[in-house]
């Protein structure tokens, strides 16, 4: 069975319908929407292959992978799992970051995944009894907390995240965005290092720090925007509290980084929302090799 959790999110409880499937080939138009799924076994077992990385994943494990783009899903054991798709977009999360999340086991032993695998359970049985707008409300913090566990995953997988140092730098830029004083500089005292090695660290991932900041601001302006808690923010208010001293700096480095202003983004999205309503039947057309209970 499936459950619209609104915001083109839906949590289906499915069975296992076949030993083999192969996902289509990449169903994504230019400038079209990726559809993800994260599945949480509850029985048997499977092996899910994307981006030629291999999951194996049992009982009580998470995966995570594209569903509208080539995959293939193999069960060793028949069993029961709960699908939890979204928009990709719907991440407050970089996409090189959500793209090593993929096709990677998620074990119940991390923290948050156990949090994320209780309330999945929970949300699944009691689902039925819950109104339209509890079950949106349900959709947006499962959301969060797959967030909180795929920034678990990313750290684990990016070798330049391994340096303890870069992972704290990390994660006090994310729990500190909207402090308009995160700076580089401030960012290096905090953690009793020079500014110059502070780019050296980031360096090894990839970017700078400067870079670092401004695309998790951005990401998480762009989060909101999307987001039903936050329809009646103003766009400064939250620029404001994505650390934006100027709204017209936010729209210019928005429009840079995702091609449209965030009024024009912010609507785009509200009448893909609506769509997304009014055709939740389309939404759960794949099976991805399940069977709706």
């Amino acid at each position: 069975m499936t459950r619209d959790l609104g915001a083109g999110l839906t949590l289906t409880h499915a069975s296992s319908g076949q030993l083999r499937y192969n996902g289509p080939p990449s169903l994504v138009p230019p400038g079209g929407d990726v559809v993800t799924n994260f599945c949480l076994h509850l029985h048997g077992a499977t092996e899910l292959v994307q981006r030629d990385r291999l999951a194996e994943v049992d009982a009580g494990h998470g995966v995570m992978y594209d569903h509208n783009r080539p995959w293939s899903m193999r069960f060793t054991r028949p069993g029961q799992g709960l699908i939890l798709r979204f928009p990709r977009e719907r991440l407050p999360l970089d996409r090189g970051d959500v793209d090593r999340a993929l096709a990677r086991t998620i074990a119940p032993g991390l923290g948050t995944m156990r949090m994320l695998s209780g309330y999945l359970r929970e949300l699944d049985a009691v689902a039925a009894g819950l109104s339209e707008s509890r079950l949106r409300e349900a959709g947006l913090v499962a959301l969060d907390l797959l967030t909180m566990t795929l920034r678990g995953v990313v750290d684990d997988t990016d070798s330049a995240a391994t340096d303890a140092t870069l992972r704290m730098m990390r994660r006090y830029v994310r729990d500190n965005l909207h402090d308009r004083d995160l700076t580089v500089a401030t960012l290096a005292r905090r953690h009793l290092v020079s500014v110059r090695h502070t780019h050296t660290l980031f360096a090894g991932a990839g970017s700078t720090p400067g870079g670092y900041i401004r695309e998790q601001r951005l990401l998480a302006a762009r989060a909101m925007l999307s987001d039903p808690r936050y329809r009646d923010a103003t766009i400064a208010e939250i620029a404001a509290v994505g650390g934006f001293l100027e709204p017209r700096t936010f729209e210019r480095a928005f429009r840079r980084r995702f091609g449209s202003t965030p009024g024009v983004w912010r609507r785009g999205r509200a009448q893909k929302t609506s769509v997304r309503g009014a055709e939740s039947a389309l939404v759960s057309i794949p099976r991805a090799g399940w069977n709706q209970r």
